[in-house]
């Protein structure tokens, strides 16, 4: 559209027409490159700092050690018609997302729904930017065979997992941090609108991301997103266009 207009201006006035360069151009890469240094490093709780080298310390990038996470969810329910001997099978937590437009991962502390909230929202960004290490093959490489069952299928080639969406905008928000910060204390009387999330999400933004507020609100709203909340003991998922305006909520 851009080319065609510039030429349609050329042809009604005669001469060369100089249009300023997308703004957000810059700013959208920019904005991806920041949210994946926000969660490509792998938490070493528990190990101490100093004993690691700087070498390994490198090597510790969630793209390069992340495993997929297993639901208890199984595809028995969509094989048992077509392949009554079939051996139902757990589904990993991307298969079961990609069917899902919403969803929640429930599971003990320490059962990998942070990580796969953070390895999701790499991906996203890393595929946008055609990053090498960090995109739609690595998310959806084949789950691991580490059991009996798997050992049998071996003769099988393994069969990537499915995402049918493509890349998705990604926006992570850690439900701890906006509690915090994003909602009023408990000790105040106060509500909370329905606008109250996205006013966090772009107030945790860099100060040289503010630009790109404007244009990520109209992207979500005109192709939809990847919107990731990361909470105490659940995790949750949309994907699809971000509604304009959410119902005022005091949870």
């Amino acid at each position: 559209m851009r080319n065609h207009l510039t030429q349609f201006l050329r042809q009604r006035g005669g001469g060369d027409v100089h249009l300023a360069p997308e703004p957000t151009d810059g700013l959208q890469d920019a904005y991806l490159t920041w949210l994946m240094d926000q969660v490509r490093a792998v938490p070493l709780t528990g190990v101490d700092p100093k004993s690691i080298r700087e070498e390994t310390r490198r090597d510790l990038d969630l793209a390069a050690v992340y495993t997929a996470l297993m639901t208890q969810r199984t595809d028995r329910a969509e094989e048992r018609t077509l392949r009554p001997d079939h051996e139902a099978q757990r589904l990993s937590a991307l298969a079961v997302l990609n069917t899902e437009p919403h969803l929640t991962l429930l599971g003990d502390p320490g059962s990998g729904k942070s990580t796969f909230i953070n390895f999701m929202a790499l991906c996203m960004a890393g595929e946008l930017c055609h990053h090498p290490d960090a995109n739609l093959r690595v998310l959806t490489a084949p789950v691991p065979e580490d059991d009996d069952a798997s050992r049998r299928r071996r003769e099988e080639e393994p069969q990537p997992q499915p995402w049918d969406h493509g890349a998705l905008l990604p926006m992570r928000v850690v439900l701890r941090e906006f509690v915090a910060r994003g909602l009023p204390h408990m000790s105040q009387s106060a509500t909370v609108r329905g606008d109250s999330l996205w006013q966090f999400i772009t107030a945790e933004l860099p100060e040289t991301l503010r630009p790109f507020e404007s244009s990520l609100r109209q992207q979500l709203l005109r192709t939809g997103g990847l919107l990731l909340l990361d909470g105490v003991v659940t995790c949750w998922g949309m994907v699809g266009a971000v509604p304009e305006t959410t119902p005022q909520t005091s949870r």
